[in-house]
C-alpha cells in the first residue's frame, strides 16, 4: 500500500494512472481486493483484523480511485463494495470527496491548450482526457445524443491503448480530436439552426460521409422518425421506417455502409424516446 501510505495528491494520482493503464495489471488488482474483500465479510469483526483494518482501508481507497479512473461509465461509489467493507469506508473515507478530487478536465475550447500546458506524464494526460470526455457524455448525452457516439469511440481508444495497438501520442491525439468534435459541435449546430434533435441526425449522416443536402436531410430524416414513435414496439413498423430511411439514403451513402448508417440513425432515435 506505499503507493497511498503517504497521503493522496496529484503526484500520487499520476502515479496510479500510469501503473494501471496496463489492463492486465489492472485487472490483477482487482481480482485480489475482491478475495480480500471476501475474507473481511467472513472475518470481521474479529479482534485480530484490528492491525489491520487502516491498511485495508487504504486498499478500499484505491480500488476506488482505480474504478473510478477507468471505468467512470460504471463506476458507482458504493454499490459495488460489500456490506461491511461499505460499513468500514463510509465511517472513516469520505469516498465522494476522493473521487472529486481525481483530474477532470472542463470539456471547453480552451481545453486543449489546459492539455497541452500541464506537466504531467502523457500516459497521466491520456487517463485524465479519457475520463473527462467520459463524464461529459454522461452528464450531457440524455439531451444531445450524438455525443453518445463520440463517448463510444474514446472508449475504443482507450482500449485500442490498453492492449498495445497504439501508442502514446496517437493515443492522446485521437481523445484530442474527439475533444474538438465536442467544442465545435454547438458553433456547427448554431451555424445551421438546427435543434438538439435535429443536429443527433445530422451528425450521424456526417458519421456516414453524407455531404449532399445533409441539413435538409437530416430534418426530414426526424420527421419520419417523429411521426412513428412507437417503431421501437413494433417490429413491422421498425421495418417500414427502416425502408423510408433507406430510400432517403440510397445514392447519399457508400452501398457498403448503408446498413451500419441506418442502424446509427436508428439507435440515435431509440436514445431520443428513452429520455
Amino acid at each position: 500500500m506505499a503507493i497511498i501510505s503517504k497521503g493522496i495528491d496529484d503526484k500520487t494520482l499520476s502515479t496510479i494512472s500510469e501503473k494501471f493503464i496496463d489492463l492486465k495489471e489492472r485487472e490483477k488488482f482487482f481480482k485480489l481486493f475482491k478475495q480480500i474483500e471476501d475474507i473481511f465479510e467472513i472475518l470481521q469483526p474479529d479482534v485480530f483484523l484490528r492491525d489491520y483494518l487502516e491498511s485495508y482501508k487504504q486498499l478500499a481507497q484505491l480500488y476506488k480511485i482505480v474504478q473510478n479512473m477507468f471505468k467512470p461509465r460504471e463506476a458507482d461509489v458504493y454499490k459495488d463494495l460489500k456490506n461491511k467493507t461499505k460499513d468500514l469506508v463510509r465511517k472513516h473515507v469520505d469516498l465522494d470527496s476522493l473521487v472529486d478530487s481525481l483530474p477532470l478536465y472542463k470539456v471547453d475550447e480552451k481545453i486543449l491548450e489546459r492539455i497541452e500546458r500541464e506537466r504531467v506524464p502523457e500516459k497521466t494526460k491520456i487517463v485524465n482526457l479519457y475520463r473527462s470526455i467520459i463524464i461529459h457524455v454522461q452528464k450531457t448525452a440524455r439531451h444531445e445524443p450524438y455525443l453518445y457516439r463520440l463517448g463510444d469511440r474514446a472508449e475504443e481508444i482507450i482500449k485500442r491503448f490498453q492492449e498495445r495497438q497504439t501508442k502514446s501520442v496517437e493515443t492522446l491525439k485521437e481523445l484530442m480530436k474527439i475533444v474538438k468534435e465536442i467544442t465545435q459541435s454547438e458553433a456547427e449546430r448554431n451555424q445551421y439552426k438546427l435543434s438538439k434533435d435535429e443536429f443527433t441526425i445530422y451528425w450521424s449522416l456526417k458519421e456516414s460521409k453524407v455531404s449532399n443536402d445533409i441539413v435538409v436531410l437530416s430534418k426530414n430524416l426526424l420527421n419520419v422518425l417523429n411521426n412513428n414513435k412507437n417503431w421501437p414496439l413494433n417490429k413491422k413498423k421498425e421495418m417500414e421506417v427502416r425502408k423510408d430511411i433507406y430510400k432517403f439514403l440510397l445514392g447519399k451513402v457508400a452501398q457498403s455502409k448503408l446498413p451500419n448508417a441506418v442502424n446509427t440513425i436508428l439507435e440515435m432515435h431509440r436514445r431520443m424516446l428513452e429520455r
